[in-house]
């Protein structure tokens, strides 16, 4: 019944996905030039549904052949090819999300902020990359004609989370009992273990988006309770799963914070901001403050993130008595290296 249900879902959404695509298809070319706004607004998210339809499928998709060969000798082939093919996936996202988080950064602290600078702008920058001269400007909040070509990003990061979370789902909660649980730290059941990590996730993020809210104009504050934090999830991860599922735990905790930052501050903030823009309104500043601190720390959590991605290759580091305790060492001094970065 549970095959026959997850086909009729496939099925359902091949049929919508087919459907969402000759109707944006039909959309562009019947939308004339004098609704633009409108045109770009509905388009965007018929492209937002597109994608949450192809991802459902997939994962449809997937859950059915895996049922279809349960048992047999090509279950572990198949655990294989989706190791690699999400792993290939969440690689590839995740260096484009890092790759803008970081020139974004680079541009904020290179910029001129006062050699002939309009007063609409906080700054500007000429730079020369691959053969070709660039000059970009930055507005204090927002220019006063928003432009129907605006980029934004998003899908990197949404993308980076949903296949490292399915990757996570691939290599140990279908893997439970030989990856994520290790009795002698603690003896878990395999929906026991899954649930600690499911619930860890969500409470990690409540902590930090409240120390974010309520801290974030408190430097010193805000920077000890981030890192305290830290150290007690490293703790926490430690004391529950194996030492490499918690090494593991760790990065998609920082994952998770940076993807929901991403998803429920930055992106949301930066849509009323346009929003207040079209109407001729002055958008709200602390949206754009917000989307600063967020971005800014989420910069930070790039280098720990990329530590324990390669972790696993390094049993020294997560099978050792004091295992949490290299992990935060490893991950301030990431932090550090990443403050250097900012300050030369």
């Amino acid at each position: 019944m549970l095959e026959i249900f997850l086909i009729s879902t496939l099925l359902i959404c091949f049929i919508v996905i087919v459907a969402m695509t000759y109707k944006m298809h039909h959309h562009i070319k019947s939308c004339n030039e004098k609704n633009e706004e409108a045109k770009a607004e509905r388009l965007q998210t018929l492209q937002n549904w597109f994608y949450v339809l192809i991802v459902l499928s997939s994962v449809c998709g997937v859950f059915i052949i895996y049922m279809l060969l349960q048992g047999t000798i090509w279950e572990s082939h198949l655990f294989e090819w989706m190791n690699l093919v999400v792993r290939w996936i969440h690689i590839t996202f995740g260096i484009a999300w890092i790759g803008a988080s970081f020139y974004f950064v680079f541009l904020e602290n290179a910029l001129n902020r006062t050699k002939d600078v309009r007063d609409e702008l906080a700054g500007n920058l000429w730079a020369v990359h691959g053969g070709g001269f660039y000059y970009v400007e930055k507005y204090k909040v927002a220019p006063k004609e928003i432009p129907k070509d605006l980029h934004w990003f998003k899908y990197e990061a949404y993308f980076t989370w949903l296949s490292g979370f399915c990757l996570l789902a691939i290599v140990y909660y279908f893997n439970a009992n030989s990856y994520l649980i290790d009795p002698e730290v603690m003896d878990l059941t395999s929906i026991e273990a899954i649930a600690i990590s499911i619930v860890s996730l969500i409470v990690g993020w409540v902590l930090y988006d409240q120390i974010c809210k309520k801290l974030a104009n408190n430097k010193v504050v805000f920077t000890l309770l981030i890192t305290l934090l830290l150290v007690v999830f490293a703790w926490f991860y430690s004391q529950v799963f194996s030492g490499r599922a918690a090494y593991i735990h760790f990065g998609v905790m920082i994952g998770t914070l940076m993807a929901a930052n991403v998803f429920f501050v930055i992106i949301p903030g930066q849509k009323r901001m346009v929003a207040a823009a079209k109407k001729g309104l002055a958008p709200n500043p602390e949206d754009g403050k917000a989307a600063f601190i967020r971005s800014y720390t989420n910069n930070y959590f790039t280098l720990p993130v990329l530590f324990v991605m390669i972790s696993n290759h390094f049993p020294s580091t997560f099978g050792n008595e004091y295992q949490w305790i290299v992990l935060i060492g490893i991950t301030l001094g990431s932090a550090g290296i990443k403050h250097w970065f900012k300050i030369t």
